[in-house]
C-alpha cells in the first residue's frame, strides 16, 4: 500500500499531489499483497486516469493519461475483492493504457474471475490477460 501511495502522489511530505504517471511497467510478483494490495493498485490506476482528465475533461486521450501499459500481479494471493476493484479500475473510461494484465497463480476463484471480467469487458485496450 505504501508503494502505491507513493506512486499516486499521496506520500506525506511529497512536493506535489500528482501521481507518478510515467510508469510503464509494474511487476509485483510473489509478494503476498492480497486483496488490500490489489485495491491499492486499483486506486493507483484510477488516480493516474483522473490526473489525465484534469486538463482535458472527460475527453482525455490515452496519451494524456498515466502511461502504465504492463501490470503483473502474479502469485499474490489476490481474491474476490482485489479482482473486483481491479476490474472496476480497468473499465472503459477509467483506464485506456494497460495492454497487458497478468494475474497468474492468484486465488480469484470463479466469482473473482467473473468480477474482473465484468469490469474489463468494455476495455478494448487490454490485449493480454493471463
Amino acid at each position: 500500500r505504501a508503494l502505491m501511495n507513493a506512486l499516486s502522489g499521496k506520500l506525506e511530505g511529497a512536493p506535489a499531489d500528482e501521481p507518478f504517471t510515467l510508469l510503464k511497467d509494474l511487476r509485483i510478483r510473489s509478494s503476498d499483497i492480497n486483496d488490500c494490495g490489489a485495491i491499492a493498485v486499483a486506486t493507483f490506476l484510477r488516480a493516474t486516469a483522473e490526473s489525465g482528465k484534469k486538463d482535458g475533461g472527460s475527453t482525455a486521450q490515452p496519451q494524456d493519461q498515466g502511461k502504465l501499459q504492463f501490470l503483473d500481479l502474479s502469485d499474490n494471493n489476490i481474491g474476490l475483492q482485489g479482482a473486483l476493484h481491479l476490474g472496476r479500475s480497468l473499465e472503459v473510461g477509467m483506464n485506456k493504457t494497460v495492454t497487458s494484465l497478468i494475474l497468474d497463480f492468484n486465488v480469484l476463484g470463479s466469482e473473482g474471475a467473473s468480477a474482473l471480467c465484468k469490469g474489463i469487458a468494455t476495455n478494448s485496450t487490454i490485449a493480454v490477460l493471463s
